[in-house]
């Protein structure tokens, strides 16, 4: 397990790490953790996603532990920090066995926690 340091915040649930990271003859800095799924910024709730992550881990070090893949660039891997997994640092994210909320009513839930409104 290596230390990174979080270089960018890209939405709620993705992040930019330097050193590069490299895994399976893959290499690169995009960061997915796994653990929970925040929407995507043009849905409800997506800005206020990246703005929690990026309040907890900009300029950070973080702990890559157990990497599963690379997806679309990013390695899909079990992040820590504090000392802690980082989705389990995230309250009012969504958990899931596979670490991606499938339904919408979850991303719903998961906007209506961290805003002071619910879904419609």
């Amino acid at each position: 397990m290596a230390q990174f340091t979080v270089m960018q915040v890209i939405d709620g649930d993705t992040f930019d790490v330097d050193p590069g990271w490299e895994w399976n003859g893959s290499s690169g800095s995009r960061v997915r953790p796994t653990g929970y799924d925040a929407p995507e910024l043009n849905e409800y709730g997506g800005k206020a996603a990246k703005k929690k992550l990026a309040d907890l881990i900009l300029g950070e070090k973080v702990t890559l532990g157990a990497a599963h893949r690379v997806d679309r660039g990013r390695l899909v891997c079990d992040v820590s920090f504090g000392g802690r997994r980082l989705g389990r640092r995230l309250p009012g994210v969504p958990m899931s066995g596979s670490g991606i909320a499938e339904r919408q009513s979850d991303r719903c839930e998961m906007a209506w926690r961290l805003l002071p409104r619910r879904c419609a």
